[in-house]
């Protein structure tokens, strides 16, 4: 038997040979093939064809097939043998994980400023060991500008109060760090109306 290439794939080593004319009434063919020349660990019984792909070689190194025809337990003398390199699959990158969205306490909406005549929002992040950086002047922060919040250790997460004054204001921030995706922006809008100036209880005036 002659064994020589047909195809050779990511699907796997498409080979095929001439039929065995002495021996026509086999029961069919087997592949043996091994990552080793003339030492074959593996095969498949491929039936009366006289084609085969072998899709399961082991990837990244060199492996060696022959082809015999087989009758029962009698197997035939080999045919010639031959080589092919399976290239090593190329990894599928791990994504990077991505920073979590930078949360406000309390959410954005209406509030009446405290008695000092601010309302304080605390901004935050779940992601450990990040920093975040924020604005209040309508822009978007990036990792270079606004006002940043670190965490305080590697292990530890970010968290800082800011003091919204009486009128309306937009809050932006976004968490980043090392080897992380950046988050995406947060954007809450405050109203912050003045807190009411209590009515002064009347002194009675003393009767003469």
């Amino acid at each position: 038997m002659l064994l020589f290439f047909a195809l050779s794939s990511a699907q796997g080593l498409t080979m095929s040979w001439v039929a065995s004319a002495s021996s026509p009434n086999i029961d069919g063919y087997r592949v043996y093939y091994g990552t080793s020349s003339g030492k074959y660990d593996q095969h498949v019984d491929v039936g009366l064809t006289t084609t085969a792909t072998v899709s399961n070689a082991t990837s990244g190194s060199t492996n060696f097939y022959i082809v015999v025809a087989f009758k029962g337990t009698l197997e035939s003398a080999p045919s010639n043998q031959i080589t092919s390199s399976s290239p090593t699959p190329t990894p599928t990158p791990t994504p990077s994980p991505v920073a979590a969205t930078p949360t406000f306490n309390p959410a954005a909406g209406s509030y009446v400023a405290t008695t000092t005549g601010t309302k304080p929002i605390a901004i935050s992040d779940a992601t450990i060991g990040c920093s975040i950086r924020f604005t209040k002047d309508g822009t978007t922060p990036t990792t270079t500008t606004g006002t940043l919040i670190s965490s305080p250790t590697s292990s530890s997460t970010p968290s800082a109060t800011t003091q919204l004054a009486v009128g309306s204001t937009t809050i932006k921030a976004v968490a980043f760090k090392t080897g992380y995706v950046n988050s995406s922006v947060r954007s809450s809008a405050y109203t912050i109306s003045p807190s009411s100036t209590p009515t002064p209880t009347p002194t009675p005036t003393p009767t003469p």
